[in-house]
């Protein structure tokens, strides 16, 4: 069985995750002890290769405006506004 200590658990998440991904368990010890275990989630999904070609398609069929300079800036700082809205400074 695997097993990674709490000090390689910060300093080995490549490898943590790419066991994980193979479907294999991994028990977590801190001082000598293992204090849990952990398992691969149930949910993963295969992984898809981008495809741009496919992604600039789908763009396409959006049928998206073009947006000048100042426009986009208008719209950025309209959202800055809105989401900090309620930030005060004081």
């Amino acid at each position: 069985m695997n097993y990674i200590t709490s000090t390689q658990l910060r300093s080995q998440v490549p490898r943590l995750i790419k066991t994980l991904s193979k479907g294999e368990k991994i028990n977590l010890i801190h001082r000598s002890r293992i204090v849990g275990q952990i398992i691969p989630s149930l949910t993963t999904s295969p992984q898809r290769k981008f495809n741009p070609r496919i992604f600039l398609e789908s763009i396409k069929s959006l049928n998206l405006k073009k947006l000048s300079s100042a426009e986009v800036k208008k719209r950025y700082q309209q959202a800055l506004q809105k989401r900090y809205e309620n930030f005060s400074r004081h």
